[in-house]
């Protein structure tokens, strides 16, 4: 009987797609990197949002994405090290990021197509059907204090809207990471982010209105 379960789950992730889970009237907030850090945050609050793709408008590219725990992260390094809370209405979320405002230093990775059956680095094995620039990782040690280890996802990772849920998840469990952008194949345009909440809730949903 558990089996079934486990198989009737599985067959499930792999049968539907990003596309389904995201919300048709869900709004997506997008930070350009040379706003102010706390301006950032205050939007995250009053659109309600957990979570908003980061945008460099110089190299037309996404490039991580920030989220409230990572403001939480800013403000405990700025009270550990007596630095002034102040500064950051004028901090950008480039600098935080620890990139210049004209270069990326990030590695903007489009998933598309993923092979779930691919064990490897998901870094190191991606197709991309979408315009957005892949940049090789830059190793160069940064100078700036707030480095980007402040940003969890620092590294822009995306899936298409074609993308199983089960290679979603799959991407997210081996990325370490709990929010996964949703783009279009075409161009560089976020529609939705994706949560392990969101796929459950999607799942719970599916299997109640089946026993109706």
């Amino acid at each position: 009987m558990r089996q079934a379960g486990v198989d009737a789950i599985h067959e499930f992730l792999t049968t539907h797609t990003c596309w389904e889970v995201i919300r048709q009237s869900g709004k997506v907030v997008v930070f350009d990197t040379l706003i102010p850090i706390q301006l950032a945050f205050y939007a995250l609050v009053e659109h309600d949002m957990q979570c908003a793709p980061l945008w460099n408008a110089a190299t037309r590219e996404f490039v991580g994405l920030m989220t409230v725990t990572d403001f939480i992260g800013i403000l405990q390094h700025y009270s550990q090290n007596n630095l002034k809370i102040d500064d950051l209405s004028t901090r950008t979320i480039g600098q935080i990021l620890g990139n210049s405002d004209s270069d990326s230093n990030t590695n903007t990775i489009s998933i598309s197509n993923i092979n779930s059956n691919t064990n490897s680095n998901t870094n190191s094995n991606t197709n991309s059907n979408t315009n957005t620039p892949n940049n090789t990782p830059n190793n160069t040690p940064n100078n700036d204090t707030e480095s980007n280890s402040f940003i969890k996802h620092s590294t822009f990772l995306a899936v298409d809207d074609t993308c199983t849920l089960s290679q979603s998840c799959a991407l997210m469990h081996d990325s370490s990471i709990d929010f996964l952008p949703v783009i279009l194949p075409a161009e560089p345009r976020v529609i939705g982010i994706l949560t392990y909440s969101a796929i459950l809730s999607f799942l719970v949903t599916h299997f109640r209105e089946q026993r109706r």
